[in-house]
């Protein structure tokens, strides 16, 4: 059994709760929290006789660690996100991983097993990872641009104005999970892509330190990524309509036509 250090998690927790500012919420996320971490010890100790009817040590345990050598590579994948240029790019590295993960699972690796279906196993596993790389990489082919931020200046927030034109402002960072799920799967719906060339959309890129940020996280009460601030035509936020954590297709859109409607 292995427990993983829930220093950093708790840490990323307790910040989202800190920046709701509801200890209602807060408890239901730390319990529901304690639920995950107990609950699996509690059923090994009521069924720790079972343990005992597990298959022997033997050859076949190498190929599994391989295979979980091979989830820790996925993770680091999954931890150079930021720093890939494009969603397409993300899609070449993923099957990329998925790919060799599979040859190497599924042929390459030379693991043998009493159990007469353990081959069928590796390579069916196999099969299954290189059919994921061909999906990743053709999803890279098919994703829309999204919609097109223009980074933030004040004079074009000031040119919304003068136009009469409605203003969604992101502020938004590499680092922020939330942040690259609603880039990913919110903003690249056709709907709010068509609806959001009814709008001046200005990104605050807050991934790398800049002296403007503190004065902008003033003067808009900006606590923490993402935050989504909708400005009306006369320059006014709508405080109502503000975003301050991931959201989902539809409360973007329904927001998006609040403002359109009422400005």
């Amino acid at each position: 059994m292995a427990a993983p250090c829930l220093g950093p998690f708790i840490l990323g927790l307790l910040s989202y709760v800190g920046q709701k500012g509801d200890p209602l919420l807060g408890f239901v996320y730390f319990f529901v929290l304690s639920i995950g971490m107990g609950l699996p010890l509690a059923i090994l100790a009521v069924f720790s006789g079972a343990v005992e009817k597990l298959p022997v040590s033997g050859e076949w345990m190498v190929w599994i660690r391989k295979l979980f050598g091979w989830i820790l590579v996925g993770m680091a994948g999954y931890l150079l996100q930021p720093v890939m240029p494009s969603s397409f790019g993300k899609s070449v590295l993923y099957a990329s991983i998925l790919m060799a993960a599979g040859l190497h699972l599924g042929w390459v690796d030379k693991s043998r097993a009493a159990l007469a279906a353990f081959p069928y196993v590796k390579k069916g596993l196999g099969i299954i990872l290189m059919i994921g790389a061909v999906l990743s990489l053709t999803a890279g082919y098919r994703s829309s641009p999204g919609i097109r931020w223009i980074p933030y200046d004040p004079a074009i927030v000031a040119e919304a104005i003068r136009v009469n034109k409605p203003v969604i402002l992101e502020f938004y960072a590499d680092w922020c999970g939330p942040c690259r799920a609603m880039k990913e799967s919110v903003f690249r719906q056709p709907d709010i892509v068509k609806l959001s060339q009814s709008f001046v959309n200005v990104q605050v890129d807050m991934t790398k330190r800049h002296p403007q940020h503190e004065e902008l996280r003033k003067r808009y009460q900006v606590r923490g990524v993402p935050t989504i601030i909708f400005i009306n035509r006369r320059g006014i936020e709508e405080k109502r309509l503000r975003i301050e954590s991931f959201v989902g297709r539809d409360e973007v859109l329904n927001r998006m036509k609040q403002l359109i409607d009422e400005s």
